[in-house]
């Protein structure tokens, strides 16, 4: 099955690929000052895939089994010198079916980096990944934004679930220049391009796009400094059968002055961001197809913040963030619509106490009242005001030279004015990567707490989230390795929930576990076994998944130098 010949940004998307490696290849091979001592590496590999997978289709019932072998030849090609560095890597792969043959296709998938001393302090970074396949399974993601000064809006991360083994490529770019003009003062430029097209017409296409700009400038060096940010993102989401699109965009700038009042000892940062923001479905209405613009969503939010840092004596400092956000919302007349509208006060303080250099303590409370002047969390009833508390009690503690743990525990509670209380234990921790012997370490992070999503075209209102990630990894012998790794994700919305909306109760599961043989450093054999398991308010998105895949690869140990 072949993607279909209506998509031209495939065609596009390749070929800016190649175009861009090339120009790249060009300019380090063209640069023969800078590139003295330089290298160019070329390594081809080849894998076999053997997987199974107990329920081909992803059905919460019926499940259907199937092998699936995978040949995939590829190429890395890596080229660094002093200023400059590249790697990309490209496996073409056709998948067979043991059952349902009908569903044999080519899989593509590229990644590219690059990075380019343009000039004497400045430098352009540039990444490319792309993937085409028939695998509905994609991998859970926690996205974070990458720059500075970012929308007070907190997205909710969704897992896209395919039922068919019909082909969808994804594309994503990103291109930054950095600039730094004085000892601390920098500006950065980044365009973010995310393209998913699908074959499945009961799943939406997306294209995202966001540029943004951020400059850091102390006009008094260690004392005064501002950061001033700007983004704007336009999410464009097409329509799939018994599912309509939508297209939503913001503009967010913020502007930021941090002033040691007294150098080392206290800062005071003051701060303001502001999102005008729009969304609207692409559905037509009427005779003549014209798109009812009461539908509309459109508003605007600023929010004022001051934060304060005050190291009290040699080992305790204490620090307060403080914000007021306030949204207003417009009718189809452009009018403002106060029944729509909402407004936000946060406070948080913390009192650390350091006992030793390897270890410190602290204690926080943090304090929010959201007040709604109509309905909310997108439902037809007026939303009730509510408060929000949470004291809790952390550590950081340096188990060993470069590794320091950080581990919080509290007690959240939500205290609505009309149905009552709502309350949950938070635990937030942070091993990073612990070396606990000479062959073996563990990984392991865990993030809880509250979001609050009133802005776009889901608009889901108050919900608590829990995610947590843990990977071991250990070394038997010279020849064998294993690891295993679990991941939990849980988002529970309580707004919608008890109000009749949209319900919206998300709980993933993974688990996986593998070994890898490598007696000779250009060939390897590795057997993994995964469980996924996605438990959904909506009982179509739920599913049960367990997979084996045997894999080998052949490669040659340095690759080959052609420079």
């Amino acid at each position: 099955m072949q993607m279909s010949s209506n998509c031209p940004c495939l065609t596009t998307v390749s070929a800016f690929i190649c175009f861009l490696l090339i120009n790249i290849l060009c300019f380090v091979y063209g640069n023969q000052v800078s590139f003295a001592g330089g290298h160019i590496n070329i390594r081809p590999v080849i894998t076999v895939d053997e997987e199974y997978t107990d329920n081909l289709f992803l059905a919460d019932s019926e499940k259907e089994e199937d092998i699936v072998t995978l040949i995939s030849p590829g190429i890395l090609i890596e080229a660094a010198d002093r200023r400059n560095s590249l790697r990309f890597s490209y496996n073409a792969g056709y998948s067979l079916y043991k059952r349902f043959s009908e569903y044999n296709a080519w899989r593509h998938n590229s990644l590219l980096n690059a990075s380019l001393g343009i000039l004497k302090h400045s430098r352009m970074q540039f990444s490319n990944s792309f993937v085409l396949t028939e695998e509905p399974e994609e991998e859970i993601e926690n996205r974070a934004e990458e720059d500075s000064g970012t929308s007070p809006r907190q997205e909710a991360e969704t897992e896209t679930v395919r039922r068919s083994r019909d082909r969808y490529y994804k594309n994503s770019s990103r291109i930054s220049l950095r600039h730094p003009f004085g000892k601390a003062d920098f500006f950065s430029l980044a365009y973010t391009l995310d393209i998913l097209k699908n074959e499945d017409l009961t799943v939406r296409d997306e294209i995202r796009h966001r540029p943004s700009f951020f400059l850091s400038y102390w006009p008094v060096p260690g004392r005064l400094g501002t950061d001033f940010s700007i983004s704007y993102s336009r999410n464009d989401i097409s329509d799939a059968e018994d599912n309509p699109g939508y297209l939503e965009e913001y503009l967010n700038p913020s502007v930021y002055v941090k002033y040691w009042w007294i150098p080392g000892r206290l800062l005071i940062q003051p701060g303001l961001m502001y999102e005008k923001g729009l969304s609207y479905d692409n559905r037509q209405t009427g005779d003549e197809g014209i798109r009812d613009e009461a539908d509309d969503n459109r508003y605007e939010s600023i929010r004022p913040s001051l934060k304060l840092f005050w190291q009290i004596s040699r080992h305790n400092r204490a620090e307060t963030d403080v914000y007021y956000n306030k949204s207003i919302t417009y009718t189809d007349e452009g009018l403002s619509d106060p029944s729509d509208d909402f407004q936000n006060a946060y406070a948080s303080f913390t009192l650390t106490r350091q006992f030793s250099r390897k270890l410190e303590a602290f204690v926080t409370y943090t304090l929010s009242r959201t007040e709604y002047r109509g309905k909310g969390a997108g439902t037809d009833e007026d939303s009730e005001d509510y408060t929000v508390h949470e004291p809790s009690l952390g550590i950081r503690y340096i188990l060993a030279e470069g590794l320091p743990l950080h581990l919080r525990i509290g007690y959240l509670v939500r205290n609505k004015e009309i149905t009552g209380k709502e309350s949950a234990i938070t635990l937030n921790g942070d091993l990073g990567t612990w070396k606990f012997c000479r062959y073996g370490s563990v990984t392991f992070r865990a993030a809880s707490g509250y979001n609050e999503d009133h802005f776009g075209a889901e608009n889901l209102g108050f919900g608590f989230y829990y995610n947590a990630d843990m990977k071991a990894e250990y070394v038997f012998s010279h020849y064998l390795t294993g690891n295993m790794y679990g991941r939990y994700l849980r988002n529970r919305y309580l707004d919608n929930e008890e109000k009749g909306g949209d319900t919206r109760n998300d709980r993933t599961w993974e688990l996986g576990c593998g070994l890898t043989y490598q007696s000779e450093k250009w060939w390897f054999m590795r057997l993994d076994y995964i469980y996924r398991n996605v438990n959904s308010t909506a009982s179509e998105d739920s599913y049960e998944d367990n997979r084996i895949i045997l894999k080998m690869g052949l490669s040659p140990g340095k690759g080959i130098r052609i420079w």
